[in-house]
């Protein structure tokens, strides 16, 4: 089959994932170094005949036809010397160890792979943008999952739009598929295989995109992926986009081993973004209390700063000199004075706010309150009052 979807199984847990990374490459070094001693007796490079812009076959395929072919070499036994007859004999029994261990080896890696929840090392805060986020994710993937190449896309109605992409070593190719997968976005028609991850929530891969009629072909042409995985982002139980990773620089066609992994990736991703925009409300309810808080101080302060009398009335206000409009019967408050004074004397209501420790918001409504009370309509006007009432008080 050209595609492949994973079984719907639950969250996974990680531990050791790069150490074991580590040991994998190890192994496929030990492999690779047999297969160059056999190609002192067979064409190593002939038992996989390559197809025209295609990756080589898997290493467990290549070593099968090693074997075949070092047993065939044996069998005739026409040209061989004894030492070369003991040699072909123990590579043959080694390579097929060697297989027999990397048999075992993929089914461990399944295994893991299964039981493990990736986890990804961006932390959720202030700071953290989901733009942001899917952008470490990215490159968390391709560390964890050992991909080549990640690139993430974000459900936007009907399409799918690139949000995020990492190629190893490669970051301007990276920003290149990026951007034209933003301008080619892939349409959730029917029958197209990420409208299947999606629907089925599941993982799934592709392993000849540029021959199905279900991949998206500008991006797999634009990008020259010869298989690739994609899983689904689940998100509060909205599915909210998908995670596509191939191995584009290794050469080789993605398994499901890595369709799982990602799976597993995808959906430690998912809660991340779940968490992020929680956090993000938080933050905002937060600031939001904290506004109303700071608007009760201002409040209560200006309250307790008032002009508070118990018993005769306060003396009428001087005379207006010609030209002002009277006073209106209502006083200035400690406050509203302290305010006055800084308007006068030229300072803008942000100077103002920083310098009686206040909200500029709550600046503004007092310079209002000031203007009506005096009967001005701007700081100049409430600026020549004020100098008035100063001389005024100087004069008594």
């Amino acid at each position: 089959m050209a595609t492949s979807f994973a079984p719907i199984t639950r969250d996974t847990t990680s531990a050791e994932f790069e150490a074991q990374r580590r040991a994998d490459t190890a192994f496929e070094r030990r492999i690779r170094a047999a297969l160059d001693q056999a190609r002192a007796y067979v064409d190593v490079d002939a038992a996989v005949p390559p197809a025209r812009d295609r990756p080589r076959d898997s290493i467990d395929v290549c070593l099968g036809r090693t074997v075949e072919q070092l047993k065939q070499r044996l069998t005739s036994a026409t040209g061989l010397e004894a030492a070369d007859y003991v040699e072909m004999t123990r590579l043959a029994f080694e390579l097929l160890a060697l297989n027999n261990h990397y048999q075992r080896h993929l089914f461990s890696r399944r295994l893991r792979a299964l039981g493990m929840l990736h986890e990804l090392t961006p932390t959720v805060g202030e700071s953290t943008g989901i733009e942001k986020l899917f952008h470490r994710a990215a490159m968390d993937a391709c560390d964890t999952c050992n991909f080549d190449r990640i690139l993430i896309l974000r459900l936007d109605e009907t399409h799918l739009a690139a949000q995020a992409a990492h190629f190893r070593g490669h970051e301007d190719w990276a920003s290149d598929a990026r951007e034209f997968a933003r301008a080619h976005p892939i349409a959730l028609d029917r029958g197209r295989f990420e409208s299947e991850v999606l629907r089925r929530r599941t993982a799934g891969l592709v392993l000849d995109p540029r021959d199905d009629p279900r991949a998206n072909h500008p991006i797999v042409a634009n990008t020259r992926t010869f298989s690739y995985a994609s899983a689904p982002i689940i998100s509060g139980g909205v599915a909210i986009g998908t995670v596509h990773g191939d191995m584009h620089f290794s050469g080789r066609r993605v398994d499901v081993v890595d369709r799982d992994c990602l799976g597993a990736f995808a959906a430690s991703l998912g809660s991340l973004v779940e968490k992020a925009l929680l956090a993000g409300r938080l933050y905002a309810q937060r600031d939001r209390a904290r506004a109303m808080l700071r608007a009760s101080e201002d409040l209560i302060r200006e309250f307790a700063d008032g002009d508070i009398r118990i018993g005769p009335p306060r003396p009428a206000s001087p005379e207006p000199e010609a030209g002002d409009p009277p006073y209106v019967d209502s006083p200035l408050s400690g406050r509203e004075r302290e305010v006055l004074a800084l308007l006068a004397g030229g300072a803008t209501n942000a100077a103002i706010a920083r310098r009686l420790v206040l909200a500029e918001g709550t600046v503004k409504s007092h310079v209002k309150r000031i203007f009506r009370k005096l009967r001005v309509s701007n700081r100049a006007e409430a600026a020549a009052r004020f100098a008035r009432l100063e001389r005024s008080a100087h004069s008594r």
